[in-house]
């Protein structure tokens, strides 16, 4: 089993879950609810080999996906995720997954949540999450 973190798109709070390792794709496909896309994270992310996947095509599903995370740089948003979020450990050198550590869990939760903006959308405002690169 591997530990990963999960952003939800509808409470946008990291939460943690556990996922079989021999179903890894599988198991990450059914949680954002399609194809698997990598995110291109700053290097404060990237240097501790966390990955975070999205649905491929969230923002084309925005009626049944929400906005979760923002990606800025300089106060300009340059990226809106839609839908659930799937964060793990990877190691690209040994292509292989890791459980994400109690450490990485407490250095997203403080990365993620030490910046916040507001976005309206449909009329409704929502407050998430933002990563600066």
């Amino acid at each position: 089993m591997l530990v990963v973190g999960i952003i939800n798109q509808n409470t946008k709070k990291l939460e943690i879950g556990l996922i079989d390792k021999d179903k890894s794709y599988e198991m990450k496909r059914d949680i954002i609810g399609g194809l698997l896309e990598a995110v291109h994270l700053p290097e404060e992310i990237e240097k501790r080999n966390i990955t975070m996947y999205v649905n491929e095509e969230g923002k084309l599903l925005q009626d049944s996906n929400l906005p979760t995370v923002v990606l800025s740089k300089d106060e300009n948003i340059l990226d809106i995720l839609f839908g659930n979020v799937v964060i793990v450990k990877y190691d690209y050198s040994e292509d292989q997954e890791y459980s994400l550590t109690i450490e990485d869990i407490n250095f997203l939760e403080n990365y993620l949540y030490k910046k916040q903006t507001i976005l309206t959308l449909n009329q409704k405002q929502l407050i998430l999450p933002m990563i600066e690169y």
